[in-house]
């Protein structure tokens, strides 16, 4: 979903394609450090970066506390480092942030977003490339990102156009 927000960002035609059918709010906690957060804060001015802010857990005041693994002691603590509002950190539900990041792409950038279309295969022949969908269609797509995540049951899962 990132990268087809900055390659829209930069001026590129874009169209993801999602074997999922909807967007659920699942998942378990993500954190993003201070690399991703400078790239979320450049999206609509901060508002995203806030939007991300406001669901996030504040790990400000805690740190890094490191335990001992049988007792529970804490043996060291290491203090969370001020904070820069143009590189924040999140910590988070990934269903909340992910949410987020999708309506952005969808609603503000107005990036297509194919829901239920299944990648099984890339196609490539004298003239053209592309996906093909469970359902039999061929989309030509030049260039294309494709993205694949470890859990699918093809490799073909998630492209981006």
């Amino acid at each position: 979903m990132t990268a087809a927000i900055e390659c829209h960002r930069q001026g590129h035609h874009v169209e993801i394609y999602e074997s999922f059918p909807e967007l659920k709010i699942l998942g378990d906690i993500i954190s993003f450090g201070s690399n991703a957060g400078r790239i979320f804060y450049r999206w609509s001015d901060g508002k995203i970066a806030a939007k991300m802010r406001a669901v996030s857990i504040d790990l400000s005041n805690y740190g890094f506390k490191i335990h001992k693994y049988d007792t529970g002691e804490v043996v060291a603590h290491q203090k969370t480092p001020q904070s820069d509002p143009t590189a924040p950190v999140f910590n988070g539900h990934r269903g909340e942030l992910h949410e987020i990041v999708f309506e952005y792409a969808r609603d503000e950038l107005g990036i297509p977003i194919h829901l239920g279309k299944r990648v099984v295969q890339y196609f490539e022949d004298g003239e053209k490339a592309g996906i093909e969908l469970e359902s039999g269609e061929k989309v030509p797509t030049l260039p294309r990102i494709s993205i694949t995540f470890l859990r699918t049951k093809n490799a073909a899962d998630r492209a981006i156009r």
